[in-house]
Order: structure tokens, then sequence, then C-alpha cells
């Protein structure tokens, strides 16, 4: 649990409407936190959220990581540089196979 709120504390510091309603959404056991400026977010931030177990942009956003990164990637090995390449094309979520029992 407290993994949980430390991840969406560090998000919250990044959303573009944080008083945004709705920003969460589950499927298929895949929480996703919508919302999230990544212009705005350092990749020392990225990185501390996929250890808490979140991972940027949507479950389908793969093909941008393995563009900029290559297809067998060590996400904890990515660089400011790489992260730049990446963010803009993604979608503005994180998702979390840990937290998404629906």
């Amino acid at each position: 649990m407290k993994n949980l709120i430390e991840a969406l504390q560090i998000m919250l510091r990044y959303f573009k409407n944080a008083d945004e309603k709705f920003p969460t959404h589950c499927e298929h056991d895949i929480l996703y936190v919508y919302g999230v400026d990544f212009e705005r977010m350092p990749l020392d931030a990225v990185l501390r959220l996929y250890e808490l177990g979140f991972f940027p942009g949507s479950d389908e956003d793969g093909e941008a990581f393995d563009e900029v990164l290559g297809e067998e990637y060590n996400f904890e090995d990515m660089t400011a540089e790489q992260w730049d390449k990446i963010k803009n094309n993604i979608d503005e979520c994180f998702h979390s196979y840990r937290y998404g029992s629906c």
C-alpha cells in the first residue's frame, strides 16, 4: 500500500490537471493513471515509478520504447536523452500490472 501511495504522490506532482475527477481506469488487470505531463517529468521520477511498479505510457506503447532502446532493452538503463525521445511518442499515462487486480 505504501508503494502505491508513493507512486500516486509522485504522479500528482506532474498531473496536467490535479483536480481531475477520474484519473484512473482499470482494464484487464491493468491499472491506468491518466493525465501525466511527461514534458515536466524528469527521468529520475520515471525510474522511481518503474521501481514502484508503474510503466510510462499505455501497455500498447512498447514499440516507442523498442525504437529508441532496442527490442531487448533494460528499462533501468534508459538515459535522459532516450527518455526525451520516447516521452512524446507514448500515451500520457502510467500503467501497472501490480496494482491492476480488478
